[in-house]
């Protein structure tokens, strides 16, 4: 018997498989079942088992329909009887549906084992101490910078217990933990919906065709609804769905000429080394997007001087984290007639002017780059003339023609917490 699975598909009845599988193996001569619906509610289902035993002398006897598959005349009847059955489940499944969202629209949400919280017999969600701790740990290393797999090889390093019903840490875990708006005592319902009674498929819910609802303050929050913004912004900027890996800088960092947001691109160099450029508006590729120089700044260059910045105005400061750089910088941009200069704007209305010091004269980005009478020019300034010189710079052009074509993907729909629906 198949206890607390549904009938409407056999695929993941363990042990209806396991009787066909016996009676096929002629363990099993002949079924006797209650009636048609506690065989299968899915009338492909019934007419499908029914046939195959049929072929191999099988019979099955429903009792409350009278009805022998071994008789010539029972799979007409079958049939019907079999799409009862299965109109029958559908009913039920649209009644339980009905339930749950008129709940869902009077602010009344379902109870789902949540790792962290407990449900008292009243009916309220109380955070569980230990676990609350845990995912408290959670959004404070991954806030601080550490990566969901490192995360999980800390937990394991620490041998903090999963959750229920898991023998290890794994990232889809964590990254749950961290999508979370259970953790700030809010609760959104109707995050997806069964497309069908009987594949039982869900598909995540864009609010179009079935309505979302979302409550504030439904419960205690275990994370302070701040940190849970700064996590989701992470969490964006480092999905590689929407693009390129745009950790830490995006919507921070403003190209010097247009002031449009600039985006890591990974370079093609050894290490794939990550530089930042202005992406402009619109179209696919850079090209299509901006008239701005394609230059570009590598990333290390980037981290040392807001590091420098930052050590400058908060002595004590040890390592950089993201919750700093957005909750105190307003924006960071360059010279635009200077690549040496790094300018950051604070919140609190002050500027820092940081030089930057590029390791490597190919590195030094440029507007304008020139080769002439076996010369090279950064912006009119002679760069050198050795042969290095000039490999260095058909370098650079080389990377700045790659920069042109590559595609673009918008990371300006950050989503933080969504609103509730009206």
């Amino acid at each position: 018997m198949d206890e607390g699975l549904t009938g409407t598909s056999v695929k993941n009845r363990v042990q209806f498989q396991q009787m066909i599988k016996d009676a096929l193996e002629g363990k099993i001569d002949y079924i006797i079942a209650k009636s048609i619906s506690r065989f299968a509610r899915n009338t492909v289902d019934t007419l499908e088992y029914t046939r195959l035993l049929k072929e191999k002398g099988i019979g099955v006897y429903f009792e409350e329909q009278s009805l022998d598959t071994l008789n010539v005349t029972s799979e007409i009847f079958l049939t019907i009887h079999a799409a009862f059955a299965q109109e029958e489940s559908h009913s039920i499944s649209e009644n339980q549906k009905r339930g749950y969202r008129n709940r869902y629209a009077l602010g009344v949400p379902k109870w789902a084992a949540t790792f962290g919280y407990r449900c008292e017999e009243n009916g309220e969600w109380i955070p569980h101490k230990k676990e609350a701790k845990i995912v408290q740990l959670i959004f404070e290393k991954y806030l601080a910078g550490d990566s969901i797999p490192d995360i999980c090889r800390h937990l394991m390093s620490k041998r903090v217990t999963p959750p229920e019903g898991e023998k290890t840490w794994h990232p889809h875990t964590v990254s749950m933990i961290l999508h979370n708006e259970k953790y700030i005592g809010d609760v959104e319902m109707q995050k997806s919906y069964t497309v069908s009674h009987l594949t039982h498929k869900k598909v995540k819910n864009d609010g179009k065709k079935i309505p979302k609802y979302y409550i504030h303050d439904h419960h205690t929050a275990i994370i302070e609804r701040d940190d849970f913004e700064i996590a989701q912004r992470i969490l964006a900027m480092r999905d590689s769905h929407k693009g390129c890996y745009q950790y830490p800088f995006y919507g921070i960092l403003k190209c010097p000429f247009c002031g449009e947001n600039m985006a890591a691109v990974p370079l093609r160099t050894r290490g794939l080394e990550r530089a930042w450029t202005c992406i402009g508006k619109n179209g696919k590729t850079r090209r299509e997007r901006t008239d701005c120089p394609p230059a570009c700044v590598k990333e290390k260059y980037i981290l040392r001087a807001v590091l420098q910045a930052f050590r400058e105005n908060y002595k004590s400061i040890k390592s950089l984290k993201y919750p700093m750089i957005y909750r105190e910088i307003e924006h960071i941009t360059f010279d635009s007639s200077d690549w040496h200069l790094l300018i950051i704007f604070w919140k609190n209305g002050q500027q820092s002017r940081v030089h930057i010091d590029y390791e490597k004269k190919s590195e030094v980005p440029a507007n304008e780059i020139v080769i002439q009478d076996k010369s090279v020019y950064l912006d009119g300034v002679l760069m050198g003339s050795s042969p290095q010189d000039i490999t260095a710079a058909k370098s650079i052009l080389s990377i700045r023609e790659y920069l042109q074509n590559v595609r673009i993907t918008d990371t300006d729909n950050i989503p933080i917490v969504k609103a509730p629906r009206k």
